[in-house]
């Protein structure tokens, strides 16, 4: 027996990747990911970032190295950008919350 045949035409619309720039960041954060050659969001960060940049509080659940400090640190950096003031995150143990905050401030 052969390999199955793919279709020439998928059965289901094909959607554009996901994309930073579809998500509602400022232009700023934008080019300093872009720089970073930080491109296409992870699924936690397609689905909190919008609603967190809206200022929507968000609880993320997803495994190590899944990108839920950027999830949660791009909106926040943005909206203290716009409305100073101070973020809160928390977390479980201290080595997260020394790695979280190593990757929110600049080099």
């Amino acid at each position: 027996m052969g390999l199955p045949q793919r279709n020439s035409m998928p059965d289901t619309p094909l959607h554009p990747s996901p994309s930073f720039f579809t998500l509602g960041i400022a232009p700023q954060i934008l080019q300093i990911l872009t720089n970073r050659r930080f491109l296409v969001p992870t699924p936690i960060q397609q689905q909190s970032i919008p609603p967190a940049i809206e200022g929507k509080d968000i609880v993320g659940i997803a495994q190590t190295g899944t990108g839920k400090t950027f999830a949660f640190g791009i909106p926040m950096l943005q909206r203290l950008a716009k409305f100073p003031g101070r973020g809160l995150v928390i977390v479980p143990t201290p080595a997260p919350a020394s790695s979280n905050a190593s990757r929110c401030h600049p080099p």
